[in-house]
């Protein structure tokens, strides 16, 4: 995932202030003629504003995935009042024709479980007969592979599915639930040191599904994303969790596989649809922006999911686009917007999908203990790790 957070700030790393504010304009100059593609074909019943207390909006976005349909499944039936979940999915196929490719390659026609064509699965469009007894709580949008830009806009397009529930559950289109998931995490909101809480981490592998240790999201490190750009990939660390009735304990980053909040969150810091292809890089931006809008984030006291990594041979929307070389031009050019925000020392004025103002960017890079201008820094992990001899886990996001 994307970025990270932590160190001093050095004032001479920040750009002086007349060229920042002339990147933060350009890019919210981009951001307003930027065309995005809304249109799919909606499927499932409309939002119907379900308010009731400890109801669920569940977020996903999957692109050619076949693990969609089980990921749904078990996501209802582990659940402990599947009554109160109400998703909204968002998937990228291509059609039952096989069209819909707009030049896409195909580039997984190997078989090993995915389409070995240019046609789709049921499962990859996230519908299965077994989910019938849940189906009038489950939404979707589909669009052809060709509309596919990256997760940020399949957030933006999951969320135009809300229906008024009073919690966000974000997660990946490939994961399995422990029983009772959504009493645990009502239980660690309600409970949590902050009425802006997120309740966020990597989840544990599904490979073992017995592991007690909760990831934290407490590491970070620079990577090259692009020719030239340097970006944060975020890093967990598998950490003992406090003892029952201690205090959550909080963490810099934010993982966009798996976030629980109030659902007011999606429109105090709203996806950013404009954001293409944009994948290590995410992260480490949605992060801040909670952060400097009053959100604080914290690593949960029980794995309540777990997550499929690696997925080898399966689709992945930066190989079937890579051949393509707009794909490429356009991802440098959201990587810059993208360094603009996050070296911005206040909120964007009016930018909707900007920085807070709650508390400024550079502050949270103080929080997080890291210094922008020194891209070689090795984070410490007894900031936020707890103890020095934590477990390392994943060490970035390889999915969606």
């Amino acid at each position: 995932m994307f970025w990270g957070t932590r160190a001093c700030l050095r004032k001479a790393g920040f750009w002086p202030y007349a060229r920042r504010r002339i990147l933060i304009v350009a890019l919210i100059l981009g951001v307003a003629f930027s065309t995005v593609t809304l249109r799919g074909r909606q499927r499932g019943p409309k939002p119907a504003g379900a308010t009731g207390n400890g109801s669920i909006f569940v977020s996903i976005g999957a692109y050619r995935d076949n693990e969609c349909a089980s990921t749904l499944l078990d996501l209802y039936r582990q659940a402990r009042r599947p009554e109160n979940v109400f998703s909204g999915v968002v998937t990228y196929t291509f059609d039952e024709d096989g069209n819909g490719t707009g030049g896409v390659a195909n580039t997984n026609k190997t078989g090993g479980g995915v389409s070995s064509s240019n046609y789709t699965l049921a499962s990859e469009r996230c519908e299965s007969a077994e989910l019938a007894p849940f189906e009038r709580n489950i939404r979707r949008l589909s669009f052809g592979v060709s509309s596919a830009k990256g997760p940020s806009l399949s957030r933006y397009q999951a969320a135009t599915m809300y229906g008024g529930e009073q919690y966000l559950l974000q997660i990946d289109s490939h994961m399995r639930f422990a029983p009772g998931w959504d009493v645990e995490l009502l239980r660690m909101i309600r409970e949590a040191p902050s009425p802006n809480a997120v309740l966020t981490h990597y989840p544990p592998s599904w490979d073992d599904m017995s592991e007690r240790r909760a990831p934290a999201m407490c590491l970070a490190r620079w990577v090259e994303e692009a020719a030239g750009q340097r970006v944060l990939m975020l890093e967990a660390a598998l950490m003992d969790p406090p003892p029952r009735g201690q205090p959550l304990r909080p963490v810099p980053f934010a993982a966009a596989g798996f976030m629980f909040a109030p659902a007011r969150v999606l429109e105090d810091v709203p996806f950013d649809p404009s954001l293409d292809y944009l994948f290590h890089g995410e992260e480490a931006l949605y992060s801040a922006r909670l952060w400097t809008h009053g959100w604080d984030m914290f690593t949960p006291d029980c794995n309540v999911a777990f997550h499929h990594y690696n997925r080898d041979g399966a689709p992945k929307f930066w190989n079937d686009f890579d051949a393509n070389p707009s794909y490429h031009t356009r991802k440098a050019a959201v990587l810059r917007k993208v360094e603009a925000l996050m070296l911005s020392e206040y909120g964007t004025g009016g930018f909707k999908y900007g920085m807070g103002r709650q508390r400024t960017v550079r502050q949270w890079w103080q929080y997080a203990g890291l210094d922008p201008s020194n891209r070689s820094q090795v984070m410490d992990m007894r900031r936020f790790c707890w103890v020095q001899n934590a477990g390392r886990h994943h060490h970035h996001r390889h999915h969606w």
